[in-house]
């Protein structure tokens, strides 16, 4: 699929939030919109990178992502956890 955007896993924090791997990026679930769709942030906290995701039939469809990592991504799957 060209252009596509993957949400390769689901996670949580120790808190109990939400996280996604989008292309190997690490992202927060940062607050819940209007419109019923979540709003994610990078975990990089130098980093502006947002995604706007939507659930459907149980799998996160990524709507929009914003702006371009100032940093490489994690590159061991177990850094994410």
């Amino acid at each position: 699929c060209v252009g596509c955007v993957w949400v390769c896993g689901v996670f949580e924090t120790r808190r109990g939030k939400k996280c996604l791997n989008i292309e190997n990026y690490k992202f927060r679930e940062f607050r819940t919109l209007k419109s019923g769709d979540k709003h994610f942030r990078c975990t990089n906290k130098n980093c502006s990178v947002s995604a706007v995701v939507r659930l459907v039939n149980e799998s996160y469809k990524i709507l929009k992502i914003t702006n371009t990592h100032t940093h490489d991504e994690y590159d061991d799957y177990y850094t994410l956890l």
